[in-house]
């Protein structure tokens, strides 16, 4: 994130200014990061009480939003505007002393999206910078595409399904940590499942980010690898290839972004043919001796390939010129 004067204009650009709402009017995405006016006395007598200052019945506090790991989504009070009809006073609350409130503790608060006391937010800013490098270690709290699926009160933690017996499917709630590609992310169960009995909370999971036909997130739910299987059902094996071999392997990756693999024998040498499909196509030669071993690991860089980029655009990514200039140099 950038900090400067002017940190909450592409919020209030898109959702305008608010007056005199309560906290929970207003979507993570809009309160996650902003600096916020809080219209209550009682934060503006404690802030005062604080500093050791007398306080005038003015109620506008500021405070700044952001995530803890462990207690969601927090309001850190920074200090208070005292008037007296003549003149203001912004009050910082001293560094480390800052009021802290829950989301549940503030919601019920008259609160606006800050757009005015210039000041204030420039002796805000390095004051947010540092809290949000204390509280936000986790590198999915800015993507946006899970949102959706987030509880505001604890923001890092989201709903996605596991699959059940037969055909349903089990609601439960996971913790993302990491991203491995584009539409992957890894994180661990915090619930107990009540009808998978393969997970149990506190479980590693890899999840998947299910894209509608308009490339928007409609769904979040347990990653499980596709496997590879045999090409046009295996017809094509015992045929000669396009290296002059007979095939003895022929396999596909059955995902949206499918690739092909061959094996041939050559008599005096072996020939992996390979590609992705309207991108790629690759062959590499070696002995017999470790033939199995050079198809083994080129499936799996394959599939790395594959998992990693954007179907949709692959041939317009630089990640994906990359990944293939790598692979094309490792075979």
């Amino acid at each position: 994130m950038v900090f400067d004067n002017n940190f909450n204009q592409p919020i209030l650009a898109k959702f305008g200014v608010y007056k005199w709402k309560t906290l929970s009017s207003f979507s993570f995405r809009q309160l996650h990061r902003s600096l916020i006016e809080f219209h209550d006395y009682e934060l503006q007598r404690i802030c005062c009480n604080l500093v050791g200052v007398q306080s005038v019945k003015d109620e506008l506090s500021f405070g700044y939003c952001c995530v803890d790991e462990q207690f969601g989504l927090q309001i850190h009070i920074l200090g208070t505007c005292n008037r007296d009809g003549r003149s203001d006073w912004w009050i910082p609350v001293p560094e480390g002393k800052e009021i802290v409130l829950s989301y549940h503790d503030a919601k019920d608060k008259m609160v606006t999206l800050s757009d005015s006391y210039p000041e204030v937010i420039k002796q805000c800013i390095s004051r947010c910078k540092l809290l949000m490098e204390q509280h936000e270690k986790n590198p999915t709290i800015m993507l946006q595409a899970l949102d959706k699926f987030r509880i505001i009160e604890f923001p890092l933690d989201i709903q996605i399904t596991i699959p059940t017996e037969g055909e349903t499917q089990e609601s439960v709630l996971f913790r993302p940590t990491e991203v491995v590609s584009y539409d992957i992310i890894r994180g661990h169960l915090l619930d107990e499942p009540q009808s998978n009995t393969e997970l149990h909370k506190g479980d590693s999971l890899e999840v998947k980010l299910i894209h509608d036909e308009h490339r928007q997130v409609v769904a979040v739910t347990q990653y499980l690898p596709t496997d590879w299987i045999l090409a046009n059902n295996g017809s094509y094996i015992g045929e000669v290839g396009s290296e002059g071999g007979i095939i003895i392997e022929d396999e596909e990756y059955a995902n949206q972004y499918q690739c092909r693999i061959t094996l041939e024998d050559c008599t005096h040498h072996f020939a992996i043919t390979c590609g992705i499909y309207g991108s790629m196509v690759h062959t590499a030669f070696c002995g017999k001796e470790n033939a199995y071993a050079l198809y083994d690991a080129m499936k799996q860089d394959l599939r790395f390939i594959c998992d990693t980029c954007d179907p949709d655009c692959l041939e317009d990514t630089d990640e994906f010129f990359e990944l293939i200039n790598n692979f094309v140099d490792r075979y």
